[in-house]
């Protein structure tokens, strides 16, 4: 089943091939080179020997031994030119390539997708599916086909030397086949088995270190033993199993060149017994079957290593097989108003979490979403720069279905700003500039809105290194940063989500007066009443429903669930 899903992905195969065709050329003439001097040579030597054995020339020894010398070398440059334009165009330059169209692909990737996935899905398609592919698809292909040429070649001499001999060859390359074939379908299960189980222990480790002040918490926990001990001893296992069934191609290989050499010599010798071949002829004839069975070893592997790696391409071209996030559409010119209508949500098509919703926010509006834990406030908010798109319903900006405008626009107009919203092992300037230019004054006026003086105490100022999710920094330090981050690029519409939760009430209100003056629609979820109540209107939301809107003293007066909120979550 697995070669046959893989046939079905040869055409997207051909299509990545054909980035790297314009080298091929290249290894062709340089593998000419090698397949021309390796087919003389024997030729030659077997002129050498029958003149010498049978005319007596003893000088044209002397001169050969001389030209093998050269021949050697030329044939020692020749493989290292191969070798190193193989791995410096082909191997290298596939590993850059795809992992850069990988990564491209899986940050276009829609976000209901993304988050159905572990990371580790992710980090081994980089880790070990690319590297796989760039030796086994790419390589493995190549070198069967030019071995296979090769030996084509050099079965057609060994005909003309001696039709004989040249069927036992072929007899004894059936029976390597043979062993061979039966193995190479214990090197692909093992080698998926293999991967199943490395992707498995690499999300154990990684939830085991995420995890690991938990684990000092309660240091009579067994997690580490019964969690990761037992995924890394499958993966241990089968990565035995995986080298054990190579180990076993590659010894199959050998013993069968043992065999071959032994029935074709012993055969050649009674050939010679006979009168039928020369010295010279069973000389030349012994240095062929040596490079015949190299020659099928190579293409063997080429198999295997193509086959081997037949997994890891699926689990690479599944990626691109996922859709795209529409990027294409019109740009948001100047924002004047939102209309949501009728709008559901829920998540794979499974627990409804927002129901039939309606909500207008005109520009220059500042609101309020209230709630409790799980009301949907975070997911309605998501649907406003497609982060998540509505299972029924329709939304429009400016009288345009939301569906109609570009990605960037919509995301660099409208911006979701999460308290928990990652920072990266770089400096604070970096993570703030996300590497995108902006001027030093630019960059100083946002942390003074946001407060980070900070900034300023620190080992290098604003060029610091964080450390990674910004470990160096306070929770309160990391918010302010995330702050700056979005401000920094004057959104139209900001939409704050629980952003001020780790800054005291004091930071938090001047930080908030400064941000409500500097953009104008804005749209806050909070847990603090003070920040709550510099809202224009307030809706509070329950159920993924909206219960009821209003300022904070009409609410107060007229809707219980708000005071219910209040009591629970927004009292200071």
């Amino acid at each position: 089943m697995r070669i046959l899903s893989f046939s079905k992905s040869a055409r997207h195969l051909q299509k990545f091939e054909r980035k790297y065709r314009r080298y091929y050329p290249l290894f062709f003439f340089l593998e000419m080179l090698f397949l021309i001097i390796n087919i003389l040579t024997p030729i030659f030597i077997k002129n050498t020997i029958d003149s010498a054995f049978y005319k007596g020339n003893i000088g044209g020894i002397i001169l050969f031994s001389g030209l093998y010398l050269l021949i050697l070398s030329f044939q020692s440059f020749i493989m290292y030119k191969l070798n190193y334009s193989v791995a410096r165009y082909l191997i290298n330059n596939s590993r850059a390539k795809e992992s850069k169209s990988a990564y491209a692909k899986i940050l276009s990737l829609p976000t209901n997708i993304l988050s159905s996935q572990n990371v580790n899905n992710y980090l081994s398609i980089f880790v070990k599916d690319i590297p796989k592919i760039a030796t086994g698809i790419y390589l493995g292909k190549l070198q069967f086909y030019f071995n296979f040429g090769f030996f084509a070649i050099v079965l057609g001499i060994l005909f003309i030397l001696n039709v004989k001999l040249t069927l036992a060859v072929l007899i004894s390359a059936f029976m390597f086949y043979l062993s061979t074939s039966a193995l190479k379908k214990l090197v692909i299960r093992s080698s998926q088995k293999d991967r199943e189980n490395y992707q498995k222990f690499m999300k154990r480790t990684k939830e085991s270190i995420e995890g690991i002040f938990t684990l000092k918490q309660y240091p009579n926990s067994r997690l580490i033993e019964n969690f990761t001990n037992t995924s890394a001893k499958k993966w241990s296992k089968t990565n035995i199993l995986a080298r054990m069934a190579n180990g076993l191609s590659s010894k199959n290989s050998e013993i069968n060149k043992g065999i071959g050499n032994a029935l074709v010599i012993g055969f050649g010798v009674y050939l010679l017994w006979k009168g039928e071949i020369s010295v010279g002829t069973l000389v030349a004839y012994n240095s062929y079957m040596n490079w015949i069975y190299d020659i099928l070893r190579m293409m063997i592997t080429g198999l295997t290593m193509f086959f081997s790696s037949v997994p890891n391409w699926e689990n690479f071209v599944n990626i691109f097989s996922m859709p795209f996030e529409r990027a294409s559409g019109v740009k948001i010119e100047k924002f004047e108003k939102l209309e949501i209508t009728h709008v559901e949500f829920r998540y794979n098509n499974e627990t409804k979490i927002l129901s039939d919703l309606h909500f207008r926010l005109n520009r220059g509006d500042k609101v309020a979403i209230v709630g409790s834990s799980g009301a949907g406030k975070s997911t309605f908010v998501s649907l406003f720069n497609r982060f998540l798109s509505p299972t029924k319903g329709k939304i429009f900006i400016n009288g345009i279905s939301i569906e109609e405008y570009s990605l960037s626009s919509l995301r660099k107009n409208i911006i979701v700003v999460h308290s928990n919203d990652y920072l990266f092992d770089t400096s604070i300037r970096n993570n703030i500039t996300l590497f995108e230019d902006f001027p030093e004054k630019e960059i100083n006026r946002v942390l003074e809105i946001c407060e980070c003086r900070f900034v300023k105490d620190m080992e290098n100022g604003i060029d610091t290194v964080i450390g990674e999710k910004g470990i160096k920094l306070s929770e309160g330090q990391r918010q302010r940063i995330i702050l700056a981050r979005a401000l920094i690029r004057k959104p139209q519409i900001l939409i704050l989500d629980e952003i001020t939760s780790g800054i005291d009430s004091e930071t938090e209100e001047r930080i908030l007066e400064r941000i409500l003056k500097e953009i104008d629609t804005v749209v806050i979820i909070s847990h603090r009443l003070s920040t709550i109540r510099k809202a224009q209107k307030i809706y509070v939301m329950d159920n993924g429903c909206f219960v009821d809107s209003g300022t904070h003293d009409e609410l107060i007066n007229k809707c219980g669930k708000y005071r219910d909120v209040l009591s629970t979550q927004l009292a200071e």
